[in-house]
């Protein structure tokens, strides 16, 4: 759905937060906020029908992880408008700033990590009708197929390596409180980085879909 697909889009954008600007950072979680609340509107249904039904291995999985995204954004922008220096600077939210940047760094980073697992644990369908309109538009290419999972292995491989590298696991579990931004990289660069740490992980979720469902 289409605030699915901006969510995506702006998640990137929203980690580059020194390089974009602290009042840019600002407006762009509130849009998120508000894009994942349209979200869980679209979807009512599956709340109401959580307790109904066999629990199967995904659906247990998928239930984890969607509560805990729902609890992540509920907190995020809590601690966001506590550290907030300009759309919410006046706003009367009493977190110490002591507690608000260490649980925004860290919920921020398991935020990102949950919604593209997340993302690949529900794109089987998608990614099988693309299968599908791709071999009946062009027929079955032995080349194409070989291309086309090299290219994929290779930016999940490079996403793995820039999950290191930019400091997830410190950032995750807290061993650093504060990020470290490089002021004289491209913007560019970064979102490229961040944007095959979303594949990686979209990847993760999505085999672990195909793994839970036989």
């Amino acid at each position: 759905m289409l605030p699915d697909y901006i969510i995506m889009a702006l998640m990137p954008i929203l980690m580059a937060y020194a390089l974009v600007g602290e009042t840019f950072h600002e407006v762009a979680g509130i849009l998120v906020f508000l894009l994942y609340v349209a979200q869980q509107i679209l979807h009512a249904k599956w709340y109401r029908r959580l307790l109904r039904g066999r629990y199967t291995p995904f659906r247990i999985v998928s239930t984890i992880v969607n509560l805990l995204l729902l609890v992540f954004m509920l907190m995020l922008p809590l601690s966001g408008i506590a550290l907030s220096d300009h759309l919410f600077a006046r706003f009367p939210l009493k977190i110490p700033v002591s507690a608000a940047r260490p649980m925004h760094l860290a919920i921020s980073y398991w935020t990102y990590v949950l919604t593209s697992f997340r993302t690949g644990l529900f794109s089987t369908r998608l990614i099988r009708n693309a299968q599908q309109y791709f071999r009946r538009e062009h027929g079955r290419s032995v080349y194409t197929s070989v291309i086309t999972k090299s290219l994929g292995i290779l930016a999940g491989l490079y996403g793995a390596f820039s999950f290191f590298s930019r400091r997830f696991p410190g950032y995750l579990f807290l061993r650093s409180q504060f990020v470290f931004y490089d002021s004289s990289e491209p913007l560019l660069f970064f979102l490229i980085d961040f944007s095959a740490i979303f594949f990686f992980f979209a990847v993760l979720g999505y085999f672990t879909a195909r793994a839970l469902r036989r």
